[in-house]
């Protein structure tokens, strides 16, 4: 299977996909009237190619030319759109009866209905909306005017006798709902006598809501500052196209005209101008004059309704999934040369194929049909935008607007940036923001914009082997579970909410392969589940449901238990904020000086043979110092190997190496040479029996050692705080009840035994919360002091020792072995404990290590035959 980038291609480029999301009716008026093109929704050929003519979109259209073709006046709002939006449905009807393209669409509108419709259009975002039905009549009337080769000229003809009736009062007619009214009314009169046959008018009046509710605004506002004549003139604005359409009806309906009138008037349209007459309800004449308008709205939109027997133009079905349609053919193309059915097909077999490898063939079978019609979406990017085409998720969404927004954000990023690392376009492909869409969310933007930080706080703490896996398992599981409705999402037990809401592991797993390369992909399903518990404790964001055996993982909008263990590591973490009390910091935990304990190395079954001292860096450092110490002198007195260690607390060292960023290998060179020098003035009389190690406390190394140790001790008093179980359950059942019980838009009124069972029902799922995350708890603890071990050993970098070859103080690199690690991680296995003290076997192990590599030999025999080898090669060369 070919990724994604190699077989699609942007049919348009994103910057003007982005500008084309709102497209302006008022523009294409405009350029119409001028006969330019100056954007590219004038074009009809562009909104042709464009569109994708959905089942409603089509039955919206054909309803309203067999409505033209019916000698009554009917209309209404138009609610929904049904190819990218109520304003570009507007914009294909314009074009549709005003130019030929309706020839090459597959719609069922007769030619001479199109010829013989007078086509009006106004956008009441602009100012004086009205005057723009003056200007397109006068452009009916221009004969070297495109229309003209489209209109029947018995129509050009009425438009223009009756126009130059009214002469030089024609521009006064916008500000005149009544006489402008009367002057279509006369078009359709007069062309009926002309050609003696039925007068047909499309009247489309887009933004009437928006434009509506900001002059309503603006006059609320002035009426509130005292300036009631400009807020008179503001509301007379206001209200001239809802008279012109009552005026409009009254003087059509006497005579026989086939005319339908659409007006745009979304849902939030009239929600916001219900909420501003219900601010203004202390003032009684604005409160009065802004439901006036509502109310004379819905009188109008009944009186137009009559003709349809009381139905709407638009009262379609609408299916979410043609977005998805939609939103493809609006992005994307194929390359030549290659049909989208039959990469659908290729695709399918290809996933198919690999799911039944790995065992994931239910889940597969399960959203293959949906996997199939909607490629190359992957399945998290289907959820997301099934998600956004529905109120009850996105209160805030822009149904096709915004599914297309989010696909071109997407297919941007795949085929730009990722053309050959993914065989879909996905989640994988926008940010964490994009795919939480909480401006979305109206009264629950915060909090999933807080919850949505947390996780991009987690995320930055990963380790960058584990960032991409658990970016992808972040991404799946917002994609899906998001929502307004955080009732059902956040509290339901029941398997239909859980499996609509809720990412299980095989889903994600069926995401990976649809957004990684084959090899990669089987990488990251590796450290899948171990990502996916990282990031529930990490980020205190992840919810996990279990109902009939099956784990289903959601976003939370609280934080979880977890959020205690992110608030102990962070306070953890504030220790490191002063640098020169780190090494404090590090003695006073004791976790690492336990690795330090009861250290005894044992070579070849000698275990007195080799004595290991801890030292402070400066007594290493001052070579007449450490010759005095005890330890040296016994050890030079008895023979024995001396291994001395600097520990990574030590105040002297962190300062020049973590604080001044002094250099290393300066220091371990420096320390050789002084005792080079001494060895020189015969004061080491056994220089062999020396070895030391100094850790290398570079900042890089360091934070790699004191990421582990915060998150560790963070643990450890997480796994105290988890142990006051009923003090837990009450502080989240008090912040449950406060943010849900107390919310009035989520439960307004609740029974006591409403409440008490909703209770319960947190309190049991409070109560597995504690005992995941105690077990969570534990098994981090383990696993970081295994992992503390080894990167407090891996500081330990380089070797000073008398080399016999150099026959001087030398300095050797060592590496913690490949056989230590493990030897770390079957420890763990076996002992399941997090003390530290216990992986002293590991140092002691270590050190062994470090003294058979610098070739010590602690066997009599060996060291006899050496001896033996090199006195007699010396004879030899002297006999020569």
């Amino acid at each position: 299977m070919k990724p994604v980038g190699l077989v699609f291609r942007p049919k348009t480029s994103f910057d003007v996909l982005k500008r084309e999301l709102v497209p302006s009716f008022d523009s294409v008026l405009e350029d119409w009237v001028n006969n330019v093109k100056r954007t590219s929704f004038a074009d009809p050929n562009y909104v042709l190619e464009i569109t994708y003519v959905t089942p409603p979109l089509k039955a919206f259209v054909e309803r309203v030319g067999e409505r033209l073709d019916i000698s009554v006046v009917v209309g209404g709002p138009l609610e929904r759109g049904f190819g990218f939006g109520k304003t570009h449905a507007l914009i294909f009807l314009w074009h549709l009866f005003t130019s030929d393209i309706y020839k090459r669409v597959s719609i069922g509108i007769r030619e001479n209905v199109v010829r013989e419709t007078l086509v009006l259009g106004v956008d009441c975002s602009r100012d004086k909306p009205l005057t723009k039905i003056v200007e397109e009549l006068k452009t009916y009337a221009n004969p070297g005017h495109p229309v003209a080769r489209v209109k029947d000229p018995y129509l050009l003809g009425a438009v223009a006798e009756v126009l130059k009736e009214y002469g030089s009062e024609l521009y006064a007619l916008p500000s005149d709902s009544s006489r402008l009214a009367e002057l279509i009314a006369k078009v359709m009169e007069r062309y009926a006598a002309k050609s003696g046959r039925t007068p047909r008018l499309l009247l489309l009046i887009d933004e009437l809501g928006w434009g509506l509710a900001q002059k309503l605004r603006t006059y609320a506002d002035k009426m509130n500052m005292g300036e009631s004549q400009e807020a008179e003139r503001i509301y007379s604005e206001a209200n001239a196209v809802v008279n012109f359409l009552s005026y409009l009806y009254a003087k059509l309906y006497v005579r026989p005209v086939a005319g339908v009138v659409i007006w745009v008037l979304a849902e939030q349209d009239r929600r916001e101008i219900e909420a501003l007459a219900v601010k203004s309800r202390d003032n009684e004449l604005i409160y009065s004059k802004i439901k006036g308008v509502l109310s004379d709205l819905d009188v109008i939109a009944e009186r137009y309704s009559r003709g349809t027997s009381g139905t709407s133009l638009a009262e379609l079905s609408y299916s979410p999934e043609h977005a998805l349609e939609i939103a493809r053919y609006r992005i994307l193309r194929t390359v030549e040369g290659l049909e989208l059915s039959k990469l659908q097909e290729d695709y399918i077999a290809w996933l198919g194929a690999i799911a039944r490898q790995l065992n994931l063939t239910d889940t597969f079978e399960r959203y293959k049909e949906e996997l199939k019609k909607f490629y190359p979406f992957s399945l998290g990017l289907i959820h997301l935008l099934k998600k956004v085409m529905s109120v009850s998720d996105t209160p805030a969404t822009e149904f096709v607007r915004t599914v297309i927004g989010i696909v071109g954000d997407a297919a941007s990023k795949a085929l730009s940036v990722d053309p050959e690392g993914s065989y879909a376009v996905g989640v994988k492909h926008l940010s964490i923001p994009g795919v939480v869409q909480a401006k979305l969310m109206r009264e629950f933007e915060i909090d999933w914009a807080d919850a949505a930080g947390d996780i991009e706080l987690a995320l930055s703490k990963a380790d960058p082997e584990e960032l991409e896996v658990a970016e992808t398992v972040t991404k799946y599981i917002l994609a899906k579970g998001v929502t307004a409705n955080v009732i059902t999402a956040l509290e339901s037990r029941e398997r239909r909410d859980l499996e609509r809401y809720g990412s299980t592991v095989e889903e994600i797993q069926l995401e990976v392969l649809e957004s990684f390369v084959e090899s990669r992909a089987l990488q990251i399903i590796e450290r899948l589940g171990e990502a996916l518990e990282r990031l529930r404790a990490e980020s205190a964001r992840i919810d996990e449901r279990e109902v009939e055996g099956k784990r289903f993982y959601l976003p939370s909008l609280f934080r979880t238990v977890y959020n205690k263990l992110a608030t102990f590591v962070h306070e953890e973490r504030k220790n490191l904020e002063n640098k020169a009390l780190i090494p404090i910091y590090i003695r006073q935990t004791g976790t690492i000086p336990s690795l330090f304990t009861n250290i005894r190395v044992v070579v070849d079954k000698r275990s007195d043979d080799v004595v290991v001292s801890l030292m402070e860096y400066g007594k290493v450092r001052d070579v007449e110092t450490l010759m005095s110490d005890s330890a040296f002198q016994e050890a030079q007195s008895k023979g024995k190997l001396l291994l001395v260690i600097v520990p990574p607390w030590d105040m002297g060292l962190f300062n020049e190496l973590y604080t001044s960023r002094g250099s290393y290998e300066d220091i371990v060179s420096s320390i050789s040479k002084g005792l080079q020098r001494a060895v020189e003035r015969d004061e080491i009389r056994r220089p062999l029996h020396v070895v030391v190690l100094i850790p290398g406390l570079s900042e890089f190394r360091m934070s790699a050692v004191l990421d582990k140790l915060v998150v560790y001790e963070g643990t450890k008093k997480f796994l105290s705080y988890l142990s006051k179980k009923e003090d837990i359950i009450n502080e989240r059942l008090r912040e449950y009840e406060e943010t849900l019980v107390k919310r009035k838009d989520l439960l307004t009124i609740l029974s006591e035994e409403v409440k008490k069972r909703h209770l319960r029902e947190l309190r049991s799922k409070l109560e597995q919360e504690i005992r995941e995350a105690r077990d969570f708890a534990q098994e981090q603890l383990v696993r970081l002091s295994r992992d503390i071990a080894v990167r407090v050993l891996e500081l330990y970098r380089k070797a000073i020792y008398y080399s016999l070859d150099r026959n001087q103080f030398t300095v050797k690199d060592i590496v913690i072995g490949d056989e230590t690690v493990k030897d770390a991680e079957r420890l763990a296995e076996a002992i399941k404990t997090s003390d530290p003290r216990y992986y002293a076997a590991i140092v002691n192990k270590f050190l062994v290590d470090v003294i058979k590599g610098l070739t010590y030999e602690c066997d009599a025999m060996k060291v006899a035959k050496a001896l033996i080898e090199a006195y007699s090669n010396e004879f030899k060369k002297q006999a020569f």
